[in-house]
């Protein structure tokens, strides 16, 4: 089952890169390695040149420079891999952390293999994949009772966070998930545990404004 699995998930992991913006990813990674600074207005634009501009994936994008400038395309079809391996790594540690039968996680797998089709490139969203796994990883082990909410679990969520926010605008729908993992443990009756995650969820939430443009990723 796993031989078959595998199988299933070797175009997600193997597809060549195929995203015409990752030209334009590039472009703004070298510039800010260049320069040292980052862009606040639009210097790409043919129709808008000069307007101001909230680039919310620099971080994502400084290490795509990087990954390019040490191994060309190939370092980042190696990066694609590594981002995609460790999101699907994550999601089975969740299926673990629920004692899924080995079979059952290997068909996962497939069924993760195809949903990741669409996402088997190289762009910034995939760091908001990794991130929204982890989340759910480890709301799921709080849930089973396994990992109980702590000041190093909210030291955690605080590094995510922050993180996140500079990588890619994708990490409210972290603060989603932990909102209906609260309203689970409302409806089981335990007050405590709900209140513990809507403060991991607050810190993640406050977390995210360390950037350099504040609330910028959240008004994107």
């Amino acid at each position: 089952m796993w031989a078959v699995a595998s199988a299933t998930a070797l175009p997600a992991f193997l597809i060549p890169l195929y995203n015409p913006d990752l030209f334009w990813h590039l472009s703004i990674g070298r510039w800010i390695y260049l320069h040292g600074a980052l862009p606040y207005s639009e210097f790409l634009s043919f129709i808008a040149p000069g307007k101001p501009w909230l680039d919310f994936e620099w971080l994502s994008q400084l290490l795509f420079h990087g990954f390019y400038s040490a191994g060309g395309f190939f370092g980042l079809w190696l990066l694609k891999i590594a981002l995609l391996f460790s999101c699907w790594f994550v999601f089975d540690l969740a299926l673990r952390e629920n004692e899924i039968d080995s079979h059952v996680r290997a068909g996962s797998l497939a069924l993760w293999a195809l949903g990741a089709l669409a996402w088997s490139d190289i762009r910034p969203e995939l760091f908001s994949l990794l991130g929204f796994s982890l989340c759910l990883w480890r709301l799921e082990a709080v849930r089973l009772g396994r990992l109980k909410p702590s000041w190093g679990l909210a030291a955690q969520a605080c590094a995510l966070f922050a993180l996140w926010a500079n990588l890619h605008a994708g990490f409210p729908f972290a603060l989603i998930l932990i909102a209906i993992y609260v309203l689970g443990e409302l409806v089981s009756a335990r007050v405590l545990r709900a209140f513990q995650l809507a403060g991991l969820a607050g810190v993640g939430a406050v977390s995210a404004l360390v950037n350099p443009f504040g609330t910028g990723p959240y008004r994107v």
